[in-house]
């Protein structure tokens, strides 16, 4: 219907990438310009993307905890919370690891120093209300 189609005979692709280049020549001086050997644009993220890069995090998390003999699990709801809390359109899934930091980092950090986790648990994170709490039992 003409809502954002690509010309005819280019694809969508192309089309922003031209896009693109054009509101990149039309707000930087030519000499800057000749600087810049191509741009890169990317696409927006799915959630199956930021649900993956929210694993990532918890995979390095887990790596850390590691070492305490501490194993990490979430609940598929945690990970909704860490999609709604660590993602924007505007700045993509790069708030991901202060949400990670602040929701489940910081408080199993305490709960650790307070003696309140042993070594050799397993720890399951879940959602309540806008938290995350952990339930934990002893490693098999």
């Amino acid at each position: 219907m003409g809502f954002g189609a690509a010309k005819s005979g280019v694809s969508a692709a192309d089309d922003l990438h031209e896009r693109v280049a054009q509101a990149v020549r039309g707000h930087l001086r030519p000499e800057l310009l000749n600087r810049i050997s191509r741009t890169v644009v990317f696409n927006p993220l799915t959630p199956q993307d930021v649900r993956a890069i929210a694993g990532k995090f918890i995979a390095r998390l887990n790596a850390r905890l590691a070492g305490q003999n501490l194993r990490l699990t979430l609940d598929e709801a945690v990970y909704a919370l860490l999609m709604k809390k660590g993602f924007s359109p505007a700045f993509g899934a790069r708030p991901m690891d202060r949400a990670i930091e602040a929701l489940i980092a910081q408080p199993l950090a305490k709960a650790i120093l307070e003696g309140r986790v042993d070594p050799g648990t397993e720890l399951l994170a879940r959602v309540s209300g806008n938290e995350v709490s952990f339930a934990s039992r002893k490693q098999s």
